[in-house]
């Protein structure tokens, strides 16, 4: 079975795997849609409210308060929300559990169906206004309500009749066809000049943990040295990638925050002194120094610095290996820091 969050949703499914080829997940949400499923979520008070919608049927599951701590156990609630949304369509235990057999393991790949996201996205807008049973995980009351409100896409109009259709047809796991999919476009290497001296330059410093004599002219050298990368970086991002100038904007000055205002602070650091420098920025510097960051600041930092190290490996001054390492590490590093903002604002409620 596969899930297609939207982007913004992903970080919610970190605990689950991640399909090995999105291509052919893709090919076969698109020739098996009763076992793909696509997700969204809203806030409310602060707790996430995930939303999964059938991309065969439309029928919705609606879960409580996914967080840091329990989404370790998002699968298992996944699939007892199917188990409740199937009981409420009518759909008797043998053919929901016959169902569950052949979707399988639930695997994450990424949304990429308009017309199914855009009736999650209408369940979403509609949920938001209904009262949220804040003792319940799964929301069956709202899911019901959801699967009864009529859907023009679909040919039967409501999820509910879509869903006892889907369940008179015999249930089958169709092979893969990937001839309904376009041909993979060939991404172009993207070439960057190298305009700045190597970090390497500064590395003898690295060993000094705390301020030095000299260390202001070092550090404006290094701070110097910065903004040449930064300027190489904006063009890397305008003309390589075709970014709009406003997000350009957003990763230069996230990506010199980053360099100029956390690694060169109290010592001598660039950006690849430690790749677990950015894991410490996002999880521990961004959710407890900065006054008034939001969710969405830190999982906007921690693009910022996945594209900026995607340059680096770009100008071969990391290697892919050390690419990926580093996107991990901020993959974690955004996790642990919005689970940190989550614990800050709710310990100053309690206060």
């Amino acid at each position: 079975m596969i899930i297609n969050p939207t982007k913004k949703t992903q970080p919610l499914f970190s605990a689950i795997p991640k399909v090995q080829d999105a291509r052919q997940a893709k090919a076969f949400s698109l020739t098996n849609p009763f076992f793909s499923w696509h997700a969204n979520y809203f806030n409310v008070n602060r707790k996430k409210i995930l939303v999964l919608v059938n991309d065969l049927t439309l029928t919705p599951v609606v879960i409580y308060d996914v967080n840091a701590k329990n989404k370790a156990m998002l699968a298992e609630v996944i699939v007892a929300g199917i188990q409740a949304a199937f009981k409420l369509g009518g759909i008797s235990e043998d053919e929901i559990q016959r169902y569950l057999a052949l979707a399988g393991e639930i695997e994450v790949n990424g949304g990429f169906n308009r017309q199914v996201t855009s009736v999650t996205t209408m369940f979403v807008q509609m949920a938001t206004v209904v009262p949220i049973d804040v003792t319940q995980q799964i929301q069956k009351p709202l899911m019901k309500w959801l699967a009864e409100i009529p859907v023009q896409s679909l040919p039967l109009h409501f999820s509910e009749l879509a869903l006892k259709e889907a369940f008179s047809q015999p249930l089958v796991c169709l092979p893969v066809n990937e001839s309904l999919l376009p041909e993979p476009k060939k991404k172009e290497e993207i070439q960057v000049e190298v305009t700045w001296q190597p970090f390497s330059t500064w590395k003898k410093y690295e060993k000094e943990e705390d301020w030095f004599t000299g260390y202001e002219d070092i550090s404006q050298q290094v701070v110097e040295n910065n903004e040449q990368v930064l300027e190489a970086f904006s063009h890397y991002l305008s003309d390589g990638l075709g970014l709009s100038k406003k997000v350009v904007q957003r990763h230069r000055s996230n990506a010199a925050f980053y360099m100029n205002g956390f690694l060169v602070y109290s010592s001598i650091r660039t950006v690849v002194t430690d790749l677990r420098d950015a894991n410490a920025f996002i999880s521990d510097f961004c959710p407890l120094k900065i006054l008034g960051v939001s969710e969405a600041e830190i999982k906007r930092m921690g693009a910022s610095l996945k594209k900026l190290y995607e340059f680096l490996a770009a100008a071969n001054v990391i290697s892919s290996k050390e690419l990926k390492e580093v996107k991990e590490e901020i993959t974690h590093g955004v996790e642990f820091g919005v689970f940190s903002l989550e614990l800050k604002e709710d310990f100053s409620d309690f206060w």
